[in-house]
């Protein structure tokens, strides 16, 4: 998926509602269902104090279909209730995103590196040039795992800004089903999820990006280790594939992940991990 903000106007309707049209069209290479998200924060002087505080507000989305015959939710793999457990209710870039992941990967998507804040400093004198991966599976996993891993998952945001990461998860890392819906954390169909671009080059285009499989970029986003790269890359696992003008995933392997570590396979992910092992997370 790739995603588009849309400039456009607004009109009050009679009924107390709002009709907004986008001053750009959905690209008519576009396939599948759209997600249509509205985020805000409103500005109110709780305190009577002159000061103005942003009100988180939860996020909606809804989708449409493009070429499906109905509108085709994004699949769910996380429990927002979970994440509650310790961040009571997630909401970030000025409370303007609240308590919905299925907005956060409406920018959050295997496309989206922090390309796009990599051109001034802070962020280029002290992070450089390579772009890192914002895709929220990626993303979220290095964050969490960064603690135990010992390595800084480092980003570049809003206004080139520099963002580090380095601390240590309070639960256990191993239990998926700490944030994930039961069942979700098994490997995908690597010819139907989307790489995850590291490196975009000419940004007009898609098919000079960089990508990694859409595996290998989840798991060693946890499992960092030299052996553990090269048992995914001799499991088909890419760590430097390209993509076509869809964004589709171009690679000269074959992730194999599900085969030894499918459900009920010899090397079950919820075996290995001790999923539904633990009294608590």
């Amino acid at each position: 998926m790739s995603k588009y903000r849309f400039g456009g106007s607004s009109v009050a309707n009679p009924d107390n509602t709002f009709t907004a049209t986008a001053a750009t069209q959905i690209p008519l290479t576009a396939v599948g269902s759209a997600s249509v998200a509205i985020e805000g924060h409103p500005a109110v002087d709780v305190y009577n104090d002159g000061s103005v505080e942003r009100i988180a507000i939860t996020n909606a989305v809804d989708y449409a279909p493009i070429t499906d015959a109905n509108a085709v939710p994004r699949r769910t793999v996380v429990d927002i209730q979970k994440c509650d457990d310790c961040h009571n209710q997630p909401s970030l870039h000025g409370n303007n995103r609240t308590h919905e992941p299925e907005v956060c990967v409406t920018c959050h998507n295997p496309t989206m590196p922090d390309v796009n804040q990599r051109g001034a400093d802070p962020c280029l004198s002290d992070l450089g040039t390579d772009d890192t991966p914002i895709d929220f599976k990626v993303m979220i996993h290095a964050m969490h795992a960064s603690g135990e891993n010992k390595k800084s998952f480092d980003v570049c945001g809003f206004r080139s800004s520099v963002h580090s990461y380095e601390f240590v998860y309070p639960g256990r890392l191993n239990n998926c089903e700490g944030c994930h819906l039961a069942g979700t954390y098994y490997p995908v169909d690597s010819a139907a999820v989307l790489g995850t671009t590291f490196d975009v080059n000419d940004p007009s285009t898609p098919t000079d990006d960089r990508v990694v499989s859409p595996n290998a970029a989840v798991c060693s986003a946890c499992h960092i280790e030299p052996l553990d790269i090269q048992h995914m890359e001799l499991n088909g696992g890419d760590f430097n594939a390209t993509k076509a003008a869809d964004n589709t995933l171009i690679s000269s392997e074959i992730e194999s992940c599900v085969v030894c570590h499918g459900p009920g396979r010899a090397t079950d992910v919820k075996e290995v991990h001790a999923v539904g092992t633990f009294e608590f997370n």
